[in-house]
């Protein structure tokens, strides 16, 4: 390289600075983006874009820019650079906080490396290479190489020249099997020899030269003293290109290869150059027309769209493909109005700006009258004849071109009627027909007479004529503004269609109708697309812009081999009979004059096979059969499916994790959205998604301005969401997208629940009877303590009356004994009554609380112990209205009342001391006195005490008996659980 200079073969290049046709869309930080500085753009394999911002990473689908759910640090990070793998799916990302990889299919987020030291550390540029490995170079010098298994390799560590740290590594390149390394600034290129391993300073040639792009050994840089730009190769310094031409050379902020020996020049501020080594040509295709603007980041994806980053926002460049020839746009206001040639091939056109006629030898329209034709009709004979919109009848002279007037014979009673004229044509007669607004007129040029046309059973008056056809057989078939008519002289209207007939139109107003091969009637309609009436004239099928028609309002149209041309109010669209599927061509993508097209403005040349189509705004003509239109290739694909969760209370991302193209959905998740995008980005506005979810609804329905798919209350049970999409042309895409929505029941619809419900039914119904056997076998129990109650004490005493009264009665007693005897007897009679009254007191439910225990203790102990003198200390602590059940009532009763009568019978006490307490804890009942009698033992050996026990363990309390300071106790415990 020390040697270039002298061996400088300067080929000086005289730049062709050619004006591409491109459209420029600029995209601001209004329409969504996070920052108005772009760093980064790429494109991954479903056709997603990535744009990385001075703010943080985005995605883009065409519509809506958004970040990433749940990566705040990558929302908001510097991105400096972004480079996609293809083979992986995976987007690398150099940012002022290291280094991060994101596998998009994912959207994945990692950080490579660990510690602050990685974090903390800007990276300032990337570089992937085909064996997958990838190369990033840090503020701080280091170069790190990471292996496609993850390995990290630190290869090279550069330290800031002069301890400058404005000077660092900025940019990698490789070569061969050396990685070139520039610096910041105007700084030293260092090269990295993987064989060798060596760091060193390359070639002095390249040293000065803040940017260079190297491919297959052929280095593009460009000088900062000099308005230069070179292209050598670094093997042999021999030079390839030199270019002196760019006037803006001196301000070049970038150089990038593309596609071998094309390079783009980006000067700043704000221009593209494309240059050519082949061909030697330079193409400006970007210029300055944003002051202030500054070039950031380059992209171009495989629809030869350039994405431009800059610091004040994203700016898409789209060329326009010049597929069709242009014609008569010299004229301000050229809006073509109609069409004819002649059988000698002459051509005319009927303008806003005049008449003209096409020159075959000039090639070229020129002009020929002032009058603007709204209609034209070729005659057999000398002339053509055209109409003006107020009813002026013009004739053309074929031969020489000569116009001149119709002075036919007016009838001002019928002119005043016809507010203008607007179709045209002639019978085998030569009688020239006109449509009007006011109905049909015949004009004979044989004696120049105008008479309006009247028929039987056809309401002419009343109806525009807007398209007149002749048919075999002296039929004439009418596109009206009320549908379309056949008609006849002979049998007048022979049948006619509108919206109300059947079969049905899907528009009233009908501009044009011709015939297919197969005898099928194409008819073009007003906001009703094409209607297609088949032959036997019993069903209408509809081609509309859910069928990827252009748009709904037809004009014209002409058949060609196996496809049809018709002219719409936005746009030309071609339909293929093969294929059943639109391809639509406009003005900024395809080269059209204009979007909107005219009625009676289409022509077929046949002798050249060119078509004709007028707009308002000049003439497209063509070849159909050499239009090099570029096969569909666009995919569909969805940039984000998210669902409502109802847990999180917000909308979470289930795409594109979740496998086999399978979404499950929780009964709470109500909502489901489906975001669209196209990988062609062209004109994403024109898209047009339709889709149908089987299961639910089996017709296709096709979302109009929209890019999402929203659907929410989705029942339980399985279904599968199929979407497909017409690109920005009408033509299918390449691919549909299935999903399998999978929602789930609630429980209270699973057959868990169900079993369940009757599982607790049979429970329910198996505890009632439990409960009504319970009963029964209480109610049993009860009759039958009852029986033993009133047989074992009541019946004793009973028998015992019984036995004194017969005494009494047949026995010879002394008055004292018949005395003593009656008053056994009454006491007896008392005591059974009492037993009696203890019997009907326990099982009376009404009874069954702690207070009526209470006070039934209370009354029995004050029976009992008063008349003996005996003092009684009550310590009762227990609710009023606190439950008990009578059997656990009656036990405890019995219990107080036995050990009562025990003292009664065998104590000699002075003082009782009697503790009923309740609460939520525990049950006590304690009865003590002080008439102790030493010579009874604590053993349960009388029936009384064995009795108590039973009692007690009959309801689940422990019983104690004891003595304890000369005092007899008698203590019932219990959990208030069991009561």
């Amino acid at each position: 390289m020390r040697h270039f200079l002298q061996y400088l073969l300067t080929i000086t290049l005289i730049s062709l600075l050619v004006p591409c046709n491109a459209a420029i869309i600029e995209i601001s930080q209004g329409a969504g983006l996070p920052d108005r500085c772009i760093n980064g753009i790429c494109k991954d394999n479903r056709g997603l874009m990535w744009i990385g911002t001075q703010s943080g990473l985005c995605v883009y689908d065409g519509y809506e820019f958004k970040g990433l759910l749940g990566q705040s640090t990558i929302n908001r990070v510097t991105i400096n650079k972004m480079i996609y793998d293809n083979s992986r799916d995976l987007l690398w990302l150099a940012t002022e906080k290291g280094l991060y990889k994101i596998r998009c299919s994912s959207f994945n987020v990692e950080m490579i490396g660990n510690g602050n030291k990685w974090y903390n550390n800007s990276v300032t540029d990337l570089l992937l290479l085909e064996d997958n490995r990838v190369f990033a170079s840090y503020k701080d010098g280091e170069i790190l190489e990471i292996t496609p298994s993850g390995k990290i390799n630190i290869i090279a560590n550069i330290p800031a020249a002069d301890n400058n740290k404005q000077i660092y590594p900025s940019r990698l390149r490789i070569d061969g099997n050396a990685l070139v390394i520039s610096m910041s600034s105007i700084g030293p290129v260092y090269e990295y020899s993987f064989g060798k391993r060596i760091l060193s300073d390359i070639r002095n040639i390249v040293r000065n030269f803040p940017d260079i792009d190297i491919q297959d050994s052929l280095v593009s840089f460009h000088t900062a003293t000099e308005q230069q730009v070179y292209n050598i190769n670094i093997k042999n310094d021999s030079l390839k290109f030199f270019l002196s031409q760019i006037h803006e050379i001196h301000n070049v902020a970038s150089i990038k290869f593309f596609a071998g020996n094309i390079v783009y020049v980006f000067c700043r501020p704000f221009s593209v150059y494309k240059i050519d080594f082949n061909s030697l040509t330079v193409e400006h295709i970007l210029y300055d027309i944003y002051p202030g603007r500054i070039y950031k980041s380059f992209y171009i994806d495989d629809d030869n769209i350039i994405w431009v980053g800059s610091t004040k926002g994203l700016l898409k460049v789209t060329n326009e493909k010049n597929l069709f020839q242009k014609q008569l746009l010299q004229y301000p206001t050229i809006s073509i109005r109609s069409f004819v040639m002649d059988e000698f091939g002459n051509k005319y056109a009927g303008t806003y700006s005049g008449l003209f006629r096409f020159d075959n030898k000039k090639k070229d329209w020129i002009k020929i009258g002032d009058q603007i034709p709204f209609a034209f009709t070729n005659v057999k004979g000398k002339y053509l004849y055209f109409v003006e919109e107020q009813l002026r009848i013009f004739r053309i002279e074929k031969k020489t071109g000569k116009v001149e007037d119709c002075l036919y014979k007016e009838d001002y009673s019928l002119k005043s009627k016809i507010g203008r004229s607007i179709a045209i044509t002639s019978d085998d007669s030569g009688k020239i027909w006109i449509g009007t607004n006011a109905g049909l007129v015949i004009y004979n040029p044989e004696n120049d007479s105008l008479f309006p046309y009247k028929i039987k059973n056809f309401l002419n008056d009343n109806i525009e004529i807007r398209y007149i056809k002749m048919m075999p057989g002296d039929k004439t078939l009418l596109c009206t503004n009320n549908g379309i008519y056949e008609i006849d002289d002979v049998n007048g209207q022979i049948w006619h269609l509108n919206t109300t007939t059947r079969p049905a139109l899907s528009s009233n107003t009908t501009n044009f109708a011709d015939f297919d091969a197969g005898g099928n009637l194409w008819i073009c309609t007003e906001g009703g697309g094409i209607n297609l009436l088949s032959y036997t004239r019993k069903n209408i099928s509809v081609l509309d812009t859910k069928s990827g028609l252009s748009d709904n309002t037809t004009y014209g149209l002409i058949f060609h081999n196996d496809y049809a041309w018709i002219s719409t109010y936005n746009g030309l669209s071609r339909y293929s009979f093969k294929q059943k599927a639109f391809r639509n061509f406009f003005s900024g993508t395809d080269g059209l004059t204009e979007n909107e097209f005219n009625r009676n403005s289409y022509l077929t040349d046949n002798g050249t096979n060119n078509l004709y189509f007028g707009t308002v705004n000049g003439i497209n003509v063509f070849n159909p059969d050499k239009l090099d239109v570029p096969s569909p290739h666009a995919k569909l694909f969805a940039s984000t499916v998210s669902k409502w969760d109802n847990n999180q209370k917000a909308y979470v991302n289930v795409f594109p994790t979740f496998k086999n193209n399978e979404i499950t959905l929780n009964p709470s998740d109500h909502f489901l959205i489906i975001n669209l995008g196209l990988s062609d980005y062209s004109n994403p506005e024109k898209v047009t998604f339709s889709y149908r979810v089987k299961g639910l609804i089996e017709d296709w329905v096709t979302i109009n301005n929209q890019h999402s798919i929203q659907l929410s209350g989705l029942g339980s049970g399985m279904y599968v969401i199929e979407i497909r999409a017409l690109d920005s042309h009408g033509s299918p895409v390449m691919n549909e997208i299935h999903y399998e929505v999978i929602v789930l029941k609630s429980f209270y619809k699973t057959i868990w629940f169900y079993l369940l419900i009757l599982i607790a039914i049979s429970l329910i119904i198996s505890y009632f009877f439990y409960l009504k056997i319970r009963n029964l076998k209480q109610l049993s129990n009860l009759r039958e303590r009852i029986a033993s109650d009133l047989h074992d004490d009541v019946g004793s005493l009973l028998t015992r009356i019984t036995m004194n009264s017969d005494n009494l009665r047949h026995n010879l007693n002394t008055p004292e004994q018949n005395v003593s005897k009656l008053s056994k007897i009454s006491s007896l009679s008392r005591y059974a009554a009492s037993s009696m009254n203890d019997i009907l007191w326990t099982i009376d439910s009404r009874n069954n609380f702690t207070g009526n225990l209470a006070d039934r203790i209370r009354e029995h102990a004050d029976e009992m112990l008063l008349p003996l003198s005996i003092e009684i200390v009550f310590d009762i602590e227990v609710g009023t209205k606190k439950i008990i059940s009578s059997e656990k009532r009656q036990a405890l009763y019995l219990i107080f009342k036995e050990s009562i009568n025990n003292i009664v019978k065998h104590s000699k006490a002075t003082r009782v001391n009697i503790t009923f307490i309740y609460n939520n804890q525990c049950l006590l009942l304690r009865i003590e006195n002080n008439g102790f009698n030493a010579n009874e033992k604590v053993a349960y050996k009388g029936q009384g005490l064995r009795n108590i026990k039973m009692r007690a363990d009959r309801i689940h309390a422990s019983s104690t008996i004891k003595n304890e300071n000369d005092h007899f106790i008698v203590e019932i415990l219990g959990k208030a659980k069991f009561f």
